[in-house]
Parts: structure tokens; C-alpha cells; sequence
């Protein structure tokens, strides 16, 4: 049975659903129909973002370890609650969370999904523009431990204010969905919403991440704030970041010191990149085809190993929906050399010159066996990170599509 809910004379048929520890209601069309569904706007729950909030339980608890002190929490769009509400139940020593929706539906049903949960002695609800009550809580005595910004669409029209609003140490959490721009397709939007441009290649979700990341340093650095990153992912369709948010002139410096360029060359995809564009020149070394450049983007790591792997120690003691996901992408991480920015798609090299492309862990095996560093990456299957060119890749390659062409013949 559906319960009703009315709101501004809107009627919506709720269901009861469960995700993590939590059980809540959510209007029915939610859980039919996908995110897809170009006629559908997920104003309240997307259930797609599971493994979304799943991670970011982990992350939190990992990060409220690490501060060892209890937190305060801000899910600045909140829509029916879920996000935050699994926060509060989930994570310890989550002392407040501030729930916040503009919409006075979304608010409502949140309210009824706290009730639910029995969280309302740690959990507020507010109905505001998420600007507005990132600016409330700007001073000092007020800001978050943690910030999430979770929009459909792209975070960058909230990212100074939540800066603003960051507690020294805070973890900031960020979702961009606007994939288009980020990944190139729409060159002039990036430029407009997070000050860089992007590159349209077979790396583009990585340098989508990289961006994103630089604009947050940016905007942090304007206000004498430093960020580490923590955890940088693509995902189905948005890429997600958290970094910590650090107070200081000094540190905001650091942060800017890792800001870069890259260049890529479509004739012969050789890449280069550097702090400095003038260090790196406008034609390709091999092939002397003029570059294509991406930035300013963030060349730092993408992950901290040591946060990851803490990440990986808590997701044991989870009750989480997609945790074998989750596992699987922090032992990717881990495993990957993200010192090394952009990766070689090897199916995309195979494609070119028309051979079969063999498994993406041969490659890296036979990578590291003649002494290049090397891993696969999660931003795709056929990804493989590697300081070694493009043509000692693939020579290798070649070798290994022959390899397997004889052994097959030979059966």
C-alpha cells in the first residue's frame, strides 16, 4: 500500500523503500523508471546513486577517524533525505546534520523520512537555496566538518559558498552529472563554469575529474584555503570528488603549485604535461602534429592511498547494497598509479591498426616485466596507465595480438 503525501497541490504516491540501514518513502515513479528517462527529473531519490551514498558512507566514517572529534554535516540538496539521513544513522559520531532542500515537497517528505528513521534528535530540516544556507553558515563558529554537494547537474555554482562554509579539515564532496562539458563536448560551457578547458579524448572522464578538481583549489585558494584530494571517481554518468578542505595561506599555495596542462597529439596520441604551458611547446615531439591542450587542470594524485585503504578496512564492518562494488573500485584505486595523468585506451590503439586486443592485464604484466611502471585504471576497462609511450605500447601490443593468433592457431 502507497502512502499519500500533498504538498503546494501536489499529490504524490509514496512507497516504502530501504537502502544501507534506513528505510524511507519515496514517491513510487522513483524506483520504475531510470535516470535515463529524459522525461524524468529525479527531484527526490535516484536509485541509480546507491553506490554513490554507499562510498560516501565509507568515506565519512574513514574521515571523521581521521579528525577524531564529532562532526557536523551539511547534505545541501537534499531531496527526500536519504543521503544525510543514511549519515546520521550510518557514520559515528555524526553529531548534526543539516538536511536542506529548496523545495517545500522535497523538505516535507524528508521530514516524514527523518521521523521515520528516529533521527530527528541529530537531524534539521531547512528549506532554502543552497547558497543561501551555505552563506548562513560561513562563519566560524558555524561551518561544516563535511559539505555534499550532490546537484543534478554540475556543482559549480555552489562551490565558493560551500568553501565559505568548510570547517578547517573539512571533507568536501562533490558531484558533477554535467558530463558534456567536462568531458569536451561542450568546450565553452567548462570554460565558463569551472575556468578551464577540456580535452575530447578517449581519457576525457580523467581530465573531466582533473578540472573539476582544479576549480575547486581555485575557488578554495581565493579564500586562503588548501584542498588534498582523498578520492576522485567516474562513475556510470557523473564524476564524483572528495577532497579535504584545508585553512592557510601556505597550503593554498601547494595546492596551486599542482595545477597544470596537458597536451595531447591526435595523430600519434603521445601526451605531455607540465605545470608550466610554455614548458611543454605547441607540436608533438614524435610525429610533429600540433598539440591539443587541456587546462589548467588539477596534475596531483587523484587518490590518497592511505585514506583509500582505510576506506577499504571500514567497508567490512558495512551493511552496504553495492558494497562488492565498492570493494572492487577501491582495490582498483589503490592499485593504480595516478602520479601518471591520462591512460591509453589499448582497445581504441587496437581499432586503429586493426588488430585483436588482448587482455588489459597482459599488457601492464608485459609493461612491468620489461620495467615500465604500469596499472589499469577504473575510469575504463581498457584503460592502461603507463609511462611508457605510445610506440613501445604498441610494439607490445602487436606482440601480444601474435602471440595469441599463434597459440590459437596451434589449438
Amino acid at each position: 500500500m502507497g502512502e499519500n503525501l500533498i504538498s503546494e497541490h501536489v499529490a504524490l504516491d509514496l512507497v516504502e523503500a530501504k537502502e544501507g540501514q534506513i528505510s524511507f518513502l519515496v514517491p513510487r515513479e522513483n524506483l520504475l523508471k531510470s535516470i535515463r528517462n529524459k522525461h524524468w527529473k529525479p527531484v527526490f531519490y535516484n536509485p541509480i546513486m546507491e553506490f554513490n551514498r554507499d562510498l560516501s558512507v565509507v568515506a565519512i566514517e574513514c574521515h571523521r577517524k581521521n579528525v577524531s572529534r564529532d562532526i557536523r554535516v551539511l547534505d545541501a540538496m537534499t531531496g527526500c533525505g536519504v543521503r544525510g539521513i543514511r549519515y546520521a544513522v550510518e557514520v559515528q559520531n555524526v553529531a548534526h546534520v543539516l538536511l536542506n532542500d529548496v523545495q517545500r515537497t522535497a523538505s516535507e517528505l524528508a521530514i516524514e523520512n527523518v521521523k521515520r528513521n528516529n533521527v530527528g534528535d541529530r537531524v534539521e530540516i531547512s528549506r532554502m537555496d543552497a547558497n543561501s544556507v551555505l552563506a548562513l553558515n560561513s562563519a566560524p563558529d558555524s561551518r561544516f566538518d563535511v559539505i555534499d554537494l550532490d546537484p543534478f547537474g554540475s556543482p559549480a555554482p555552489f562551490m565558493d559558498s560551500a568553501v565559505r562554509a568548510s570547517a578547517n579539515k573539512a571533507l568536501m564532496t562533490l558531484t558533477a552529472t554535467d558530463l558534456p562539458p567536462l568531458c569536451g563536448i561542450r568546450p565553452g560551457a567548462a570554460l565558463r563554469k569551472y575556468g578551464g578547458r577540456p580535452l575530447r579524448t578517449e581519457y576525457c572522464q580523467e581530465v573531466g575529474a582533473r578540472l573539476l578538481i582544479a576549480s575547486l583549489a581555485a575557488i578554495a585558494a581565493r579564500h586562503d584555503m588548501g584542498i588534498d584530494v582523498k578520492l576522485a571517481h567516474s562513475t556510470d554518468h557523473y564524476i564524483r570528488i572528495y577532497a579535504m578542505v584545508r585553512h592557510g595561506s601556505k597550503i593554498a599555495s601547494q595546492a596551486l603549485d599542482r595545477l597544470g596542462y596537458i597536451a595531447h597529439c591526435f595523430c600519434c596520441s603521445n601526451r605531455e604535461w607540465s605545470s608550466r604551458l610554455f614548458n611543454i611547446g605547441t607540436d608533438c615531439k614524435i610525429c610533429g602534429q600540433r598539440y591539443a591542450f587541456a587546462g589548467p587542470v588539477w596534475l596531483g594524485n587523484l587518490y590518497d592511498k592511505k585514506f583509500c585503504d582505510n576506506m577499504l578496512q571500514i567497508v567490512a564492518t558495512k551493511k552496504l547494497g553495492k558494497k562488492s562494488r565498492v570493494i572492487r573500485l577501491l582495490k582498483m584505486v589503490l592499485n593504480d598509479v595516478d602520479y601518471i595523468p591520462t591512460y591509453h585506451r589499448i582497445d581504441r590503439l587496437c581499432d586503429r591498426y586493426q588488430i585483436p586486443t588482448p587482455k588489459p592485464e597482459c599488457v601492464v604484466e608485459e609493461l612491468r616485466t620489461l620495467g615500465y611502471v604500469a596499472s589499469l585504471t577504473h575510469f575504463h576497462g581498457y584503460g592502461i596507465r603507463t609511462e611508457a609511450g605510445p610506440k613501445i605500447l604498441m610494439q607490445i601490443l602487436r606482440e601480444l595480438s601474435q602471440k595469441t593468433h599463434s597459440q590459437q592457431i596451434d589449438l
